[in-house]
């Protein structure tokens, strides 16, 4: 059974470097890709070290201790739906001083533990390219 909605922000919401106290939730298992086209964010990693490790170390460029997470809304979860949609921002600033201000969406499906199996992530690939790009050359 997935966690209550309420329960899904606040999983999400403790996001952070190198995915933060959010892995705790995730199956040893869990599957995320990232979806979109022609992008190279584009990816799928299919276990916990390589969500961790592929997923969340692109994002170096980030001063993680300004950043702050919300759920905006959760969708689905609970005893009713083993999958939830889960509507976030990031705001903050770059290890640069840029602002972040970042929404994005993931599409999560929770095992009979409540843990995270499987997740769609729907980024704004432009922002982040805006910010590889000023990390790398800026």
């Amino acid at each position: 059974m997935a966690p209550s909605p309420q329960e899904i922000a606040a999983i999400f919401e403790k996001i952070g470097p190198k995915g933060g106290n959010f892995m705790e939730h995730a199956d040893p298992d869990v599957k995320l890709e990232v979806m979109g086209h022609d992008h190279p964010h584009k990816n799928t990693h299919e276990s916990h070290e390589a969500m961790a490790k592929e997923f969340f170390d692109q994002f170096e460029w980030v001063d993680w201790d300004t950043i702050e997470i919300k759920a905006r809304q959760v969708i689905g979860g609970g005893p009713s739906s083993e999958w939830a949609s889960v509507e976030l921002t990031s705001v903050g600033k770059s290890k640069k001083g840029k602002p972040i201000n970042h929404e994005f969406v993931f599409i999560t499906r929770f095992n009979y533990s409540g843990n995270i199996t499987e997740i769609r992530a729907y980024l704004d690939s432009a922002h982040l390219d805006n910010h590889h790009t000023h990390h790398k050359h800026g």
